[in-house]
């Protein structure tokens, strides 16, 4: 491992010389809250929740001609905590947004991973963010990998263990052959030196590809990976994954064997060779809370699309039957799924994208599954939106109380969208009034929806928006994007939405509310002595970054105290 010598004098202070002005999380769904509007694509969004309840957003800013690297801070109250814009976390001239990946550790650092090509190689780099916004590693960051030109390297993921290391991984091709690829791994302390001496290396048998869907902590130490295994492009994909050990050592036991690359077999758990799943996806994995894990995916070869899940044990044991828990047995096809666990109830849900006619008539389900994998919402599942001719993508879930939330980006024209919200009990009944809550009315494409849960149950979107491509009447892009100061080739058309992109952010409350009530200064849905406390701390500051400051003048005064009284509890 060595410093990366191409990031240079990058510096992470200061991105823009405009600080934030106050601002607090909307209660209007037409306007939402702006994080970013350069000129230019800003897509890939993330969001991570602090300890303190609130978040780290970050995305790709394409606004200097790299794809760069952005992070945002708000509190709980959505109160914008670094200078407006963002600030600049990597510079990178990297393709894609495969390439990059974020993590908050255990000090509310965020942790950053990502593809490099500037010098015209192909490296994993990393960083380390404190919450001041300071390169705990350096500006030049660390690199993870000493690859030569024909080599290529993609989809970095990272899982901070329950220790408070670090482990990185990423799929690694030394020819530039998709069928000769393999993971590896690197593990690191919180001052950024590998505790691993050499990389962790998974590899197939020979010839094939093996490429890192997910990377996410499990218990004393370890990690668990999910890895996508396929012969060539044309053969199917199938789902393999594998626990490792503080020292790298394999945990679970399998039916398949790999080479680890120096000779010695590596067993792994096939989670799904039933089929195939679809190209191009990498099935996320959400961890248990015990050490073990949820798998969900939709298979796409022998027979019709379906939506699959399973639940591994932390000593690697399937709950569900074998390939998987179909979540419908309805004769339609499914795809898209996301999961999410309730720790408590031993419950798994899923929500997905129902095929009702063809591709042309979709809509959105969900299933609850017991701790066996038994359906419990019936075996056609709850039909959340009903068939139309409109598309849904994005979809993103957490658990709530003996039920779950879902969101999801509705398209009922292309690159007109709107971004949804429901919440259903235990036994599938709508929870809010009314049972879908639009978070963002504004009809502008939206994609790369990101959602996060913290401590105190509320939960914040970010996404990209095109709301600003000429007010979102995107036939009229290409001029718009010239407007901005974009350089947009008018010949292609109406393709050129595609270079406009700003983030906007919204939160949610777990009751369905959009904004936070008006004295509530810690974000916590309550108003008490606790945000009385927090404003006579505050009192006085007249900075860029004021909490107190609720009716957002510019300072925390007796104006925000007598608007903290008015809503006492």
């Amino acid at each position: 491992m060595k410093p990366h010598p191409a990031i240079g004098a990058l510096s992470l202070t200061i991105a823009c010389a405009v600080l934030p002005a106050a601002a607090r999380w909307p209660d209007d769904p037409s306007q939402n809250l702006m994080i970013c509007d350069r000129p230019e694509l800003q897509y890939g969004t993330r969001i991570l929740p602090t300890s303190d309840n609130g978040w780290y957003i970050a995305w790709v800013d394409l606004s200097a001609g790299g794809r760069d690297i952005y992070l945002q801070r708000l509190d709980a109250a959505g109160n914008i905590m670094w200078p407006a814009g963002g600030i600049l976390a990597a510079t990178r001239s990297a393709a894609g947004n495969q390439g990059v990946d974020v993590a908050v550790d255990q000090e509310d650092h965020i942790i950053l991973a990502f593809h490099d090509v500037r010098e015209g190689i192909n490296q994993v780099i990393a960083s380390r963010i404190s919450p001041d916004g300071q390169p705990v590693w350096g500006a030049e960051g660390v690199q993870l990998t000493d690859n030569i030109d024909e080599e290529f390297v993609l989809l970095p993921r990272i899982a901070i263990t329950d220790d408070g290391e670090i482990v990185i991984g990423w799929s690694h091709n030394e020819i530039n052959d998709t069928a000769d690829t393999k993971i590896h791994m690197q593990r690191l302390a919180p001052d950024g030196s590998p505790i691993w001496g050499e990389l962790l290396t998974l590899a197939p048998d020979l010839h094939a590809a093996f490429w890192l869907c997910d990377l996410k902590p499990s218990d004393d130490g370890a990690v668990i990976a999910s890895c996508v295994r396929e012969l060539n492009y044309d053969a199917p994909r199938h789902i393999w994954a594998q626990k490792y050990d503080r020292d790298g050592t394999p945990l679970w036991s399998g039916d398949d064997d790999s080479d680890d690359g120096g000779g010695r077999e590596v067993p792994h758990l096939v989670i799904f060779d039933a089929g195939s799943i679809q190209h191009g996806c990498f099935p996320p994995l959400v961890g248990d809370g015990e050490g073990g894990a949820i798998f969900s995916w939709y298979r796409t070869y022998d027979g019709p699309l379906q939506v699959f899940a399973q639940h591994v044990r932390s000593d690697g044991m399937e709950l569900f039957p074998h390939q998987g828990a179909a979540v419908s047995i309805v004769p339609r096809e499914r795809r898209q799924p996301r999961a999410c666990f309730n720790a408590d109830t031993r419950e798994t849900f899923v929500f997905w994208v129902e095929q009702i006619y063809g591709e042309s008539i979709l809509a959105v389900y969900g299933q609850k599954l017991d701790a066996f994998g038994d359906r419990q919402w019936g075996d056609e599942g709850v039909e959340i939106v009903p068939g139309t001719f409109t598309q849904h993508h994005d979809i993103c879930t957490f658990t709530a109380a003996e039920g779950a939330l879902v969101f999801w980006i509705e398209e009922p024209q292309w690159k007109h969208c709107y971004l949804n919200a429901a919440r259903l009990d235990g036994h599938g009944a709508f929870v809010w009034e009314p049972s879908v809550i639009v978070a963002s009315t504004v009809c502008a494409d939206k994609d790369d929806l990101a959602a996060s849960m913290n401590g105190f149950g509320n939960i914040a979107l970010a996404w990209k928006d095109g709301r600003n491509a000429d007010g979102g009447d995107r036939d009229s892009d290409v001029g718009d994007a010239q407007a901005r100061g974009v350089a947009v080739d008018s010949a292609s058309g109406l393709r050129g939405i595609e270079f406009i992109g700003d983030i906007y952010a919204q939160n949610i409350t777990i009751d369905g509310a959009l904004g936070m009530r008006a004295g509530d200064v810690d974000g916590d849905g309550t108003v008490n002595t606790a945000d009385l406390l927090l404003l006579l701390a505050d009192w006085g500051c007249a900075d860029a970054y004021c909490p107190g400051d609720l009716n957002e003048d510019g300072e925390t005064n007796t104006a925000d105290l007598l608007t903290l009284l008015a809503d006492w509890g």
